[in-house]
């Protein structure tokens, strides 16, 4: 079946994706080992979903965490915002640009 006219098939753009705002992709499991241990230290509530239990000192199993970068990558991103862009409270307009 044919696509209509002024349709793409592939809806992956950077626009959509956030493509465009990719830092760093890390696939070797030391990194992503290192980098998944610092996202647990400061988010330990995420631990149940990576099947990584949490030490009562708040650090992340290292074992757990080691079999769970075998299974994924690390995706860095970059600043969403401008730093000269910011928060003005505002409900009508809540951003201000520069």
């Amino acid at each position: 079946m044919e696509e209509p006219a002024g349709r793409r098939s592939n809806q992956c753009t950077p626009e959509r994706t956030g493509y465009g705002n990719i830092r760093d992709v890390i696939e070797d499991d030391e990194n992503v080992t290192k980098q998944l241990t610092i996202y647990l230290q400061k988010v330990p509530q995420s631990a149940r979903y990576f099947k990584v239990n949490i030490h009562p000192d708040g650090n992340p199993n290292p074992e757990d965490v080691a079999q769970a970068a075998k299974e994924r990558i690390i995706v860095l991103l970059r600043e969403f915002f401008d730093e000269k862009i910011k928060y003005t409270g505002n409900p009508g307009k809540k951003y201000e640009h520069p």
